[in-house]
Formats: structure tokens, C-alpha cells, sequence
């Protein structure tokens, strides 16, 4: 087994062996942790890339943990869906910490701030695992993982906001872990399998003799895991954690981890549960009913925020709607929109985040109804929120269009026509929470003669740099969707198919 195959399990115990390093270079007093952690996130980065040309030219690597194949050893499974988000994991994560290096003091108290570089590489670690973990517990482990750090980034900050959130992230989050345990425990009952295509092959005769044990399994497991993923009417710990998160761990919660879950929902679904299964259960009739709730609802809260960042974080309410959507309309068109939108939504998501922070941390303004004339002020990190805004709406030739127009055309192919109407409506939605900030920005009364101050030399390059690299993706994207569309065609036939 060649070293690149390694690769694939190197990186999360790399990430793991990190956090236990980092506490001690801090107690013998090495002060460039922040340097060292951007050198680490950069050989995480580096080590997708390689998996990303080794999947490309020589197909899925599959890893055996002690040379024990499956049924009986632990495997990790990364295809072309998975390598393309490990990249988009690791790289957001790169230039998360870029962009965290001159902000983190902001808001994260000096003696901790190792701390939190711990958690932010055990979270990535476990974000690592889940997507690449082919074995039912692996996946719990890793996912339990990910839970607890996400509650540390959001109390970092420590005042009684973050704590508040994330207490309460936590009780829904151990709800739902509990949830996810008993289901995996369930399907272990009925196969005798944790492997997951082991499981899906056992998974048929399972159901014919133990109906009501399976079909309880796949509740179990959709509402844990929806409810990590925060579908409405599950998501209400979202709003908080968002708000009251630091701006930096907002970016990793809305862009990636509510992802990772949904990522493990939609393997679980498709290659433990067959199609046949789903659509005897009517969960996909339950899953379309609450995105549509989700796509509403959330547009509507986020339509009546008075701050920015609530208003985001009800904004990715509806986004999940999205995903959502894809996953239950069971089509080609439908499906392939909702891995899409996963793809997208994290770009579009940590820009906006990003765009956010920069202006929270150096005007202060919070309030929607402040933003006058604050493009003129930070030109350059308004177009970038507006490029973010406008995805968000699906303008082309942004990435955010391709997302709904696969879903658009999903809905079409499931015989929906309702729901065409429902992502046309969001649109329009949409536009009425993100223009008016795009307009008070650039446009209110009394800017006219303002002139443009560039930030250029204002904010370090550490600042703007992500926020640019991030936009061009978005345009990069939405003019070449077949770059992403290379990586999620195979897996969206392959679980049409099982």
C-alpha cells in the first residue's frame, strides 16, 4: 500500500496528533502556534490535493485499518464525492486560519487562544473521518467528535451569550447523537454488519423480516442527524450558536459541519436503506414536506432579522431546505442539485460570514439598518458580501444558480411542479433580505458624493486574500459547473442505482 493510500487515514490522526502537540509547545512558551497552525492546516490542504489526483487517475482508494477487510475491519472509502469534500474541507479551513490570525484577539481571550487552535484541528479531524469513514460506529465516534468541538468553538468566547448557545447546542446535539447510537445499533441488530455496504446488502432481507425494527432504524437516524443538520423544525439551536459563536467559528459551523452530518445522512439513506425502502417508509414524502417548511419558514425569520448574522444564520435555514430538497425528490436532476448546493452553499455561506466579520470588527455595526454607505467605507468587502448575496438569490452566472437549476429541473422530473414554484418563491425571497443591503450600501441617499476608500492598505492581506479566493470560486464554479458536477455525477448514479 502506497503512501498516497495512507493519505487517507494519515490526515485525521495528523489533525488529532496536532491538538495533543499544540499544548505542549504552549507550555514551553512557542510563541508562533498561529504560524504553526497555519503550516499544518496548509499540509492538510496539500494532502487533499494529492488524493484529489490520485482518485482522478486511478480511481476510489479504499483503506483497510490493520490490513482487516470488511465485514470485520474498519474502512475508510474516498471516491470522487468524498475527495471533493475533504478539498473543500481542508481549504476552507486553510484560509479560515489565514483570515483568523488577524482577528482572533477580537474576540477570544489571549490565554486560550491555543486552545482554540486545538479544537479547531480536533473539529477538522472529525469532519475528515465522517466523510471518509465507510463503517456505521466509526462514523457515531467521529461524529461525537465533532459535536464537542463545535460546542468548544462557540463557548470560547466565553461571555453569557456563547455559553447559553452552547449549552444549548449541546442538549439538542447529545439528543440527537442519542438518536444516531440507537439507530446504528438497530441496524446492527437486524444485519449484523457496521460496514455500510455490508449493511446495505443484508439491509433487504432485514427489512422483509424485521419491518417495523428497520423502518424505526431510518426514523431514528434521520431525525438525529437532521437535527445536527438543523431541518426545520429541528433547527433551533442554530440561530443562537451562530450569533454567538466568534466570527471565525461561525464561518466552520455554517460552511462545514452541518454538511459533514448531512453528507453521513445521505450515504446512510442511499447505501444502508435502498430505494424501495424509502419510498415504503414515506420518509421521502416527511423529507420534502419539511424542506419546504424550511425553505419558507427560514426566508421569512431571516426576511425579519434586524442583525446581520441572525439574519445569515435563518438564511442557512432555508439553505439546508435546499439540500434537502434534492435528497427527497429521489431524481438525477434533484439529487445532483442537492450535493450541489452542499458544495456551493459552503463557498457562498463562509464569504458572507467572512464579509461579515470584517465589517463587524472594524465599524462595529451590527444593524441591518446601519449599513449606509458602508460600501464606500470597505468597497472591497461589500462586493464581496454582494457577490455572496447574489449567489445566495441564484444570479448567473454565480454558483448558486446551478444549484437551482439542477433542483428546478428535479422537480420537474419527479412530477412536482408545486415545488418549482416553492424555489422560485425563496428566490424572490431571497432578494428581499439581501438587496436592500447591497442598496444601503452602495446606493442610499447621501453617498453620492462620498468617494471609495479602498482597503487595500487598511486591512492586512491575511483579511482579504481568503474573502477574494473564496469569490473567485464562486464565479469559477457557476461558469464551469462541470468542474464540481465531474466529482458528484458517479456517486449520484451510484446511488440511484443501489
Amino acid at each position: 500500500m502506497n503512501l498516497i493510500v495512507h493519505l487517507s487515514v494519515l490526515a485525521p490522526v495528523f489533525f488529532i496528533a496536532v491538538s495533543f502537540l499544540i499544548p505542549v509547545l504552549n507550555h514551553y512558551k512557542f510563541e508562533k502556534i498561529g504560524l504553526l497552525s497555519l503550516i499544518f492546516a496548509g499540509w492538510g490542504t496539500g494532502s487533499s490535493l494529492v488524493l484529489v489526483y490520485h482518485v482522478m487517475t486511478r480511481g476510489p482508494i479504499r483503506y483497510y485499518f490493520g490490513s482487516w477487510e470488511p465485514p470485520w475491519g474498519i474502512e475508510f472509502m474516498i471516491g470522487r464525492f468524498e475527495v471533493l469534500m475533504l478539498l473543500l474541507v481542508t481549504l476552507l479551513y486553510l484560509l479560515v486560519i489565514i483570515y483568523t490570525r488577524s482577528f482572533i484577539q477580537e474576540e477570544i481571550k489571549p490565554k486560550v487562544v491555543h486552545w482554540y487552535y486545538i479544537l479547531l484541528f480536533l473539529l477538522e479531524a472529525s469532519l475528515i473521518g465522517m466523510i471518509a469513514t465507510n463503517d456505521l460506529f466509526n462514523f457515531f465516534v467521529f461524529l461525537e467528535i465533532c459535536a464537542i468541538g463545535s460546542v468548544a468553538i462557540i463557548s470560547v468566547k466565553d461571555d453569557r451569550d456563547s455559553i447559553e448557545a452552547s449549552i444549548k447546542y449541546l442538549f439538542l446535539n447529545s439528543i440527537g447523537s442519542a438518536f444516531v447510537l440507537f439507530a446504528i445499533g438497530l441496524i446492527y441488530m437486524v444485519t449484523g454488519h457496521l460496514n455500510i455496504p455490508y449493511a446495505g446488502e443484508s439491509m433487504v432481507q432485514a427489512a422483509a423480516l424485521f419491518p417495523r425494527t428497520v423502518n424505526m432504524s431510518l426514523v431514528f437516524m434521520f431525525l438525529g442527524l437532521a437535527l445536527k443538520a438543523a431541518l426545520f423544525p429541528l433547527h433551533i439551536w442554530l440561530p443562537d450558536a451562530y450569533t454567538s459563536a466568534p466570527h471565525h467559528s461561525t464561518v466552520i459551523l455554517a460552511g462545514l459541519v452541518g454538511k459533514a452530518y448531512i453528507i453521513g445522512l445521505v450515504k446512510i439513506l442511499f447505501k444502508v436503506y435502498n430505494i424501495e425502502i424509502l419510498q415504503s417508509s414515506n420518509l421521502l414524502s416527511l423529507i420534502l414536506f419539511l424542506s419546504v417548511l424550511a425553505i419558507i419558514i427560514g426566508s421569512i425569520f431571516a426576511i425579519g432579522q434586524k442583525k446581520v448574522k441572525r439574519m445569515l444564520a435563518y438564511s442557512s435555514v432555508a439553505q439546508v431546505g435546499y439540500i434537502f430538497l434534492g435528497v427527497g425528490l429521489l431524481t438525477e436532476s434533484g439529487l445532483t442539485g442537492g450535493l450541489l448546493h452542499i458544495f456551493n452553499h459552503a463557498l457562498i455561506k463562509s464569504l458572507l460570514f467572512l464579509a461579515a466579520g470584517v465589517i463587524i470588527y472594524k465599524t462595529g455595526i451590527e444593524d441591518l439598518e446601519d449599513f449606509q454607505g458602508v460600501g464606500y467605507r470597505f468597497p472591497l468587502t461589500m462586493i464581496f458580501f454582494s457577490l455572496g448575496a447574489l449567489a445566495m438569490v441564484g444570479i448567473p452566472p454565480l454558483n448558486g444558480f446551478m444549484s437551482k437549476w439542477f433542483l428546478a429541473v428535479g422537480t420537474l422530473q419527479a412530477d412536482k411542479p408545486f415545488l418549482l414554484g416553492v424555489i422560485l418563491l425563496s428566490s424572490f425571497m431571497n432578494g428581499i433580505y439581501y438587496l436592500p443591503i447591497i442598496i444601503r450600501s452602495f446606493f442610499s441617499s447621501g453617498t453620492e458624493k462620498v468617494r471609495y476608500e479602498w482597503e487595500f492598505s487598511r486591512l492586512d492581506k491575511k483579511v482579504w486574500v481568503p474573502m477574494m479566493f473564496i469569490a473567485a470560486a464562486l464565479i469559477v464554479s457557476g461558469i464551469f459547473p462541470n468542474i464540481p458536477l465531474y466529482f458528484i455525477n458517479k456517486i449520484v448514479t451510484e446511488l440511484l442505482v443501489l
